[in-house]
């Protein structure tokens, strides 16, 4: 087959979620699918089962610091104190057909980690003595088949150096130490 008609598996249980054998299978056109099955006929519309997976859209539900899990932060400007860099970020993406199958990847940009994490079911990611920077977690959602999500939520992270290493204060010394000179020469 050429590549543009490359046959696909779909498990239409999982999808619809609904259990019964399905004994036969017709196209009846470019949009309409026939299922015989052990309770009867289930019509299937191409349109929609094509469309399902981009309508996944995940999101950010909460954002705790370790020992802290009732901390509430506005996640829209997200600033951190420099010992506050212990926390855990959860997320979900509502799925109207089975959440159960609904796998997640993360990418936190500005650590060391360069890519996508492998997809999983945990819908949380905790991060542990992240360096003061800013930083961006970035979340997908992927349906049963393996369609990624086409929206991606993400979230905001400064986390703030340490008063010692500010400019501010290394400015502040280097004036102390010329004035210093300058009056003791």
């Amino acid at each position: 087959l050429p590549v543009e008609e490359k046959p696909s598996i779909l498990n239409v249980n999982n999808w619809f979620g609904f259990s019964t054998t399905v004994y036969s299978i017709l196209k009846a056109s470019d949009e309409l699918i026939w299922l015989g099955t052990e309770t009867g006929l289930i019509k299937l519309p191409i349109k929609e089962l094509n469309q399902r997976a981009t309508q996944l859209s995940p999101f950010i539900t909460q954002f705790s610091l370790l020992n802290q899990p009732d901390s509430i932060f506005d996640l829209q400007n997200l600033r951190l104190l420099p010992e506050e860099n212990n926390f855990t970020v959860y997320f979900t993406c509502p799925s109207y057909i089975n959440e159960k199958t609904v796998s997640y990847s993360y990418w936190l940009k500005g650590s060391e980690q360069k890519k996508w994490t492998e997809p999983g079911k945990i819908s949380s990611i905790s991060f542990a003595g992240l360096a003061p920077g800013k930083y961006e977690l970035l979340v997908k959602a992927i349906d049963f088949s393996g369609t990624e999500s086409t929206k991606i939520a993400s979230l905001s992270i400064l986390i703030q150096p340490p008063f010692y290493k500010t400019a501010w204060f290394l400015v502040s010394i280097l004036l102390l130490v010329i004035m210093a000179t300058y009056f003791i020469a």
